[in-house]
């Protein structure tokens, strides 16, 4: 009797020194990219990765919506892949800047 009352208590006691053990931890905040470095790595891979990872560049950086982007998305507009065409056309319909018309216009040819 006595042994199953101390087996029902033990896992009680681990859980508890584990709480004391892991409250003296503070955990690493995680830090953010901020917009200018994802903008830089998103520009890396358009100029130097593979047409997969140029696409999920031009998704990524028409989600991010900054307009000094708009130079570097137009030239994808002539790709000759038309899923980076269309990602491309998609991607400057998301950020919306005005100069990129006549681009998107021409494309459209």
């Amino acid at each position: 009797m006595f042994l199953k009352k101390i087996l029902i208590f033990i896992p009680f006691v681990l859980l508890i020194a584990m709480d004391i053990s892991f409250a003296g931890q503070k955990s690493k905040p995680k830090v953010k990219e901020s917009k200018q470095e994802l903008i830089k790595k998103y520009i890396l891979d358009l100029k130097y990765g593979s047409y997969e990872r140029q696409n999920l560049a031009i998704q990524s950086l028409g989600r991010i919506g900054d307009t000094s982007v708009v130079p570097s998305l137009v030239e994808f507009l002539k790709n000759e892949m038309p899923w980076i065409r269309k990602s491309t056309a998609e991607a400057l319909g998301n950020i919306g800047d005005k100069s990129a018309v006549p681009a998107l216009v021409e494309a459209k040819g």
